[in-house]
């Protein structure tokens, strides 16, 4: 019974931290010497930034979402594609714009 309580309230603190995320814009994206990882710079501060990716043949598109802070700094998570980026443009999910690299 104990257990179940516990799933039960992870889940619903789980729930309302998906509720207060926000998206997240891309500063820059460098690709690293393997061509299948990114170094994503994101305008957060201590966000707990989650990045999504979603790869095509044409194009790679990273969604960022993270919680609201009032801090202004960058923050750089490290991402791994399945297949090497190549020459597919990197499409910022937020402002769907590609992103420099």
């Amino acid at each position: 019974m104990l257990v179940a309580v516990g799933v039960a309230v992870t889940a619903l603190v789980l729930l309302a931290m998906d509720d207060e995320t926000e998206p997240i814009s891309i500063q820059y994206v460098e690709v690293d010497a393997d061509d299948q990882t990114l170094l994503v710079g994101l305008n957060s501060c201590h966000a707990d930034p989650v990045v999504t990716v979603h790869e095509t043949a044409s194009e790679v598109v990273l969604d960022v979402r993270g919680r609201p802070t009032n801090l202004d700094c960058l923050e750089v998570e490290r991402v791994r594609l399945d297949a090497p980026l190549g020459d597919r443009p990197i499409i910022d999910g937020t402002t769907e714009r590609e992103v420099r690299r």
